[in-house]
């Protein structure tokens, strides 16, 4: 049977694993020229890639990645003191907010008695510390996007 001539993939083949060509892929590859030529073309590309020098880096890569990791671990630690710092200053005025408006509601108020007021506190509190853990998981995720 003639078979017509062999593939990009079967020349490529006969160069790295021999021994998988067929006897009529051998005997087609004897007596065509052609293939032998494009054998003896890939042969030269693949010596050639063998004596290529390795690619190499010429910087020390491996400081450079531990230059960032330090710095973003430096600059995780600044992230969260600021944000206690923010998070602290906004308990304390909030806090300061509460009993402003506990003194203004004594005074407007006279007639509420302390358990009515204990209960709008107790209202406010879980509320204010609800709102706070909220902007701080927005902005948290904000951030994780933006590294």
């Amino acid at each position: 049977m003639n078979i017509s001539h062999l593939s990009e993939e079967a020349l490529q083949k006969t160069i790295l694993e021999p021994h998988r060509l067929s006897e009529e892929q051998l005997s087609h590859l004897a007596g065509c020229e052609a293939c032998r030529a494009r054998l003896t073309n890939y042969r030269t590309l693949f010596n050639s890639l063998g004596q290529a020098p390795a690619a190499g880096i010429d910087f020390d890569l491996e400081a450079v990645v531990m230059r960032q990791i330090a710095a973003g671990r430096a600059r995780s630690r600044r992230q969260h003191l600021s944000i206690g710092l923010v998070l602290g200053s906004a308990v304390g005025v909030i806090a300061l907010m509460i009993w402003l408006n506990l003194q203004l509601l004594r005074l407007t108020l006279s007639e509420l008695s302390v358990p009515v007021l204990s209960l709008i506190l107790s209202a406010i509190v879980p509320i204010t510390v609800f709102s706070g853990l909220v902007v701080r998981n927005t902005y948290r995720r904000k951030m994780r996007l933006l590294d």
